[in-house]
């Protein structure tokens, strides 16, 4: 499975993020949380970019340490 691929079978919530792995299976991820800005306005941008790279690392760690869980049956 490939990025892409895994970021859709991702589950956003209000406050987290899981994953259904091939088997049908949800794992949780990361909490989510506001990222506000110098002015307590929520900064969607950085917040955004955020959320990416913990997906991205979430991937890079499944890929490396369960990557049956990114395996079809």
């Amino acid at each position: 499975m490939k990025l892409y691929q895994f970021r859709k079978q991702l589950i956003h919530n209000k406050k987290k993020v899981f994953f259904i792995d091939s088997n049908k299976i949800k794992h949780y991820l990361y909490s989510k949380f506001a990222v506000l800005d110098d002015d307590g306005q929520v900064d969607y941008v950085k917040q955004s970019m955020l959320f990416a790279e913990n997906e991205k690392r979430c991937y890079d760690w499944i890929k490396e340490n369960k990557p049956e869980l990114l395996t079809k049956n």
